[in-house]
């Protein structure tokens, strides 16, 4: 009996999430705090040295695979607490795009969602969609609730090594959020 062994690397890929604050001034600016930061993260994914395709987070956590990966079906959506006493309006920016890098190589993540409160969490591909740090998503009204995100890691070419890709390596590049109290 002839039996075929199939060789898999594996890969931990993280995601960092960088804030920039912003406020507009009318005559008192409410305060604004962002806190309890949570980075992304897929955990261990399994590979075929030729595999190709796409892993995809929501911003419940769950994960799913196309192509030739497999891994955990839950990982953790990156998130932060957003409170502006008295409650009010923001506007949120939020990258369209990040890099997560290991040695040389780098993972392309994309279609960076995000939803505001925990009873929003949903799949991949619901969630509102960042247009880019500098083009606003708004208004939103509220008091004190956390943003969850999620992403696509979108692999078209063969992973060149397995390791640890984190945005927080050398070359990588973290989500960034504009917060801007309205």
């Amino acid at each position: 009996m002839n039996r075929v062994l199939q060789s898999y690397s594996v890969l931990r890929l993280t995601a960092a999430i960088y804030i920039v604050l912003g406020f507009s001034v009318a005559f008192a600016i409410p305060e604004l705090r962002l806190t309890g930061n949570v980075d992304m993260d897929f955990g261990t994914v399994e590979y075929a040295a030729t595999a190709t395709g796409s892993i995809d987070m929501g911003t419940d956590g769950n994960i799913t695979y196309n192509g030739m990966f497999s891994g955990p079906s839950i990982g953790t959506s990156g998130q932060f607490r957003i409170r502006v006493a008295g409650g009010g309006n923001i506007s949120l920016g939020c990258d369209t795009t990040a890099t997560l890098t290991s040695g040389g190589n780098s993972v392309s993540m994309d279609s960076i969602e995000f939803v505001i409160g925990s009873g929003n969490r949903t799949s991949f591909g619901n969630g509102t969609l960042c247009q880019g740090i500098g083009t606003p998503i708004q208004p939103f009204t509220l008091t004190d609730e956390i943003l969850y995100m999620g992403g696509s890691l979108n692999i078209s070419s063969p992973v060149p090594a397995s390791g640890t890709y984190s945005t927080g390596n050398g070359g990588g590049n973290a989500i960034s959020f504009s917060v801007l109290v309205l």
